[in-house]
């Protein structure tokens, strides 16, 4: 029987892994191409930490085998969110069902007695996974929009690199006759996935039915005719003068489709065809208008930050950061000037 805190740890991943993905699985008042590859992920970590969890408990412990193919089926899944995550790369297809494959093959080679050692071939399969999302990562990052899905598709893969040691750990426990599970080794990797764990829970309460948006390849973005783009920015300037959508930090590329009566693939083909920007860059110029225009204010004297926040930003590092591109200079120096500018 092993110790009261990675029982506690495993509880906490299994549940919160599961919650997640079974609020992606039912989809309610939730879209975007990238759910299901999100209910697979997430829902195989918590199965396999429930599996452990009870094994531990001296319940179903039959049930581990299963293990490894929730692991294989786990990661082959995280790849496929990081690499369809950014903008431009297509959805997810058929052809992407092979990912699916891989755990299957890997699991009934082992039970048929086809591979010897299993745990090799596993460890190579993960680490390959691993590296693949690390170059997809570094390749793409500038591309992750909005920042929750960078963050997010960085967690996934900080989980694939837990699995990985994980594994390693497994394999020299074998070879050496040790008990990795009563390990402090153990005990601190178990930490950090129930960290990276509710660090996902969160973005899925703080961001919700954001992380599995819809992402239109940039070759799509001049279907719309010259004057189904007038017309469509007609619509668009009144609901952003009248509505002010973009003052709400949360808002989403399907929710702003739905108030302009578009399909999010045809407002993405608007703000391409008509501004040159992605959807999320056009939000942000009328939510750096805004912020300008109260920073300029003289009888404004909240804050920056609040005025970040009343604008629609809803992170600092990335307010200062387009703010400074679009004005050329920071919040606070913007305001000196307009406020000296006017005595």
């Amino acid at each position: 029987m092993a110790g009261p805190l990675p029982l506690v740890f495993e509880a906490s991943i299994a549940a919160q892994m599961i919650l997640f993905a079974s609020v992606q699985a039912a989809g309610v008042g939730r879209g975007g191409t990238l759910r299901p590859v999100l209910a697979l992920a997430t829902g195989s970590l918590g199965l396999a930490a429930a599996i452990n969890l009870l094994a531990a408990l001296g319940a179903l412990g039959g049930l581990r085998d299963l293990n490894l193919l929730l692991e294989i089926g786990c990661v082959a899944a995280s790849f496929v969110y990081v690499t369809r995550a950014h903008e431009g790369a297509p959805a997810p297809s058929v052809r992407d069902l092979w990912h699916a494959a891989l755990p299957v093959g890997v699991f009934l080679s082992w039970t048929s007695g086809l591979v010897g050692n299993v745990d090799q071939l596993t460890l190579l399969v993960l680490s390959a996974y691993l590296a693949a999302c690390a170059v997809a990562l570094a390749r793409h990052w500038p591309r992750y929009r909005p920042q929750p899905v960078l963050v997010f598709a960085l967690l996934l893969t900080a989980s694939v690199a837990a699995l990985v040691v994980l594994r390693m750990g497994m394999m020299s426990d074998v070879a050496l006759g040790l008990s990795l599970r009563e390990s402090g080794a153990y005990l601190a990797l178990l930490l950090v996935m129930a960290g990276l764990s509710s660090a996902v829970l969160v973005l899925e309460l703080r961001h919700p039915n954001m992380l599995a948006g819809v992402f239109v390849p940039a070759k799509a973005a001049s279907a719309l005719s010259a004057a189904a783009l007038d017309e469509i920015d007609v619509r668009f300037q009144r609901l952003m003068r009248e509505g002010r959508p973009h003052l709400d930090p949360e808002l989403s590329l399907e929710a702003l489709a739905g108030q302009l009566n578009l399909k999010p693939r045809e407002l993405s083909q608007f703000a391409s065809g008509r501004y040159g920007v992605t959807v999320p860059a056009l939000v942000n110029q009328w939510r750096l208008d805004e912020a300008a225009r109260m920073l300029a204010d003289p009888a404004n004297n909240l804050p920056v930050t609040t005025i970040m926040y009343d604008a629609g930003f809803g992170s600092k590092s990335s307010f200062q950061r387009e703010f400074h591109k679009r004005f050329g200079m920071s919040p606070s120096a913007y305001r000196g000037v307009k406020n000296g500018a006017g005595k």
